[in-house]
């Protein structure tokens, strides 16, 4: 070996060892870069630059806010909980009542309900409440009528016994729901001894109102007020309440039903210018005149009454309270009837009936000069 060549092959020796670091740096740079997402540099003496890291920090917080995990590496190096991540991914605050805004799940806000009301959620009446929770309450609204005694209600439908005019501080009389309102009504009810007329009373002590016997058709006397607070009329003299048609027209405190009205004419008045007489019908039908009338003391009901019918077939029947007292049929005067009658109220009825076939007459009857002695219509 010859010693000139042994410079050459240290200077080779020296290039091929270069020329191998140079290589390792570059592959941890490009490692390096690869894992961070930006360029590496190198210093002169092989050494690798740390890259920009912002990148590096973006993909953890991103990782962070997909999986749920806390993000790491604040400015300083500490740890961080990653709070931000989750405010950036849009979680809503918590509701705060009374706040003035439906949120969360508030259904109310002060006298916000949001369009909600008693009658969008099927309710007739009332108004909604807001909790100190911000809920809604419907327990003030209601429905007139459908039974059941909800918010401002008092009553809905028939009432039990538990209402009476005594528990609401009167004698006597009767308690009713009022049918609009779904509220108790007392007007019904009166407080006996008082010397002030209301309610079911006719009387109260010495106090009449302007009624007097002559007033209820008797010649005279003094009327009286027992100690419910009903009139009485021992002491009235002579007569009695009397209704003779002479006015042309049906009194409103009769009424008429059936397949015809009754009505009062002057054809075949039985007694002065007018009478009351049946309405035209055909075969199997009737047509019915009724008086409710109040007794405040045992009396009698007298009239007058005529027929123009078949005989046996088609019949004028006289009720008292649904129940026939007599009847009558055929061509027939003019007569008087009278009838006792016990204290209290009751139906007087004048019905006439048709069979199914054959007129007679001219298929009418008359009832004229009504006398009630002892008693009085019904208001």
């Amino acid at each position: 070996m010859r010693l000139a060549s042994r410079p050459s092959l240290l200077l080779a020796l020296v290039a091929a060892c270069s020329s191998d670091s140079s290589s390792q740096g570059s592959t941890a740079a490009d490692t390096t870069n690869a894992s961070s997402g930006g360029p590496s540099e190198s210093s002169g003496d092989g050494t690798t630059l740390a890259a920009d890291t912002s990148g590096g920090e973006t993909a953890a917080d991103e990782s962070g806010a997909s999986d749920g995990t806390a993000s790491l590496g604040t400015s300083d190096g500490e740890g961080s909980s990653g709070s931000s991540g989750a405010a950036e991914s849009g979680t809503t605050a918590d509701a705060v009542c009374g706040d003035g805004m439906i949120t969360g799940d508030e259904t109310c806000e002060a006298e916000d309900f949001a369009g909600v009301s008693c009658k969008t959620l099927g309710f007739a009446n009332g108004a909604l409440t807001c909790g100190d929770d911000c809920q809604y309450s419907s327990a003030n609204c209601s429905t007139c009528g459908d039974g059941l005694t909800s918010g401002e209600e008092t009553c809905d439908g028939p009432l039990g016994p538990a209402f009476d005019c005594a528990s609401a501080g009167f004698t006597t009389g009767a308690v009713t729901c009022d049918v609009a309102t779904c509220t108790l009504d007392t007007s019904g009810c009166s407080l006996c001894g008082d010397a002030v007329i209301e309610g079911p009373e006719s009387c109260d002590s010495d106090n009449f109102g302007a009624q007097t016997c002559a007033g209820f058709g008797f010649d005279g006397g003094s009327l009286e007020c027992s100690a419910g607070c009903q009139l009485t009329f021992a002491s009235c003299e002579g007569g009695g309440y009397t209704e003779d048609f002479e006015g042309g027209v049906l009194p409103a405190n009769f009424a008429t039903s059936g397949s015809a009205n009754w009505i009062v004419a002057n054809t075949g008045a039985i007694e002065g210018s007018f009478s009351a007489h049946s309405g035209t019908i055909g075969h199997g039908q009737a047509t019915v005149l009724t008086f409710e009338v109040n007794f405040f003391m045992a009396g009698t009901v007298e009239f007058r009454h005529a027929e123009s019918t078949e005989d046996g077939f088609d019949f004028l029947r006289f009720y008292i309270d649904g129940v026939m007292q007599e009847e009558w049929s055929g061509i027939l005067a003019a007569q008087d009837e009278s009838y006792a009658v016990a204290a209290g109220a009751h139906t007087f009825e004048w019905r006439y009936e048709k069979d199914f076939s054959i007129d007679e007459g001219t298929d009418t009857v008359w009832v004229d000069l009504i006398v009630l002695v002892g008693g009085i219509p019904t208001p």
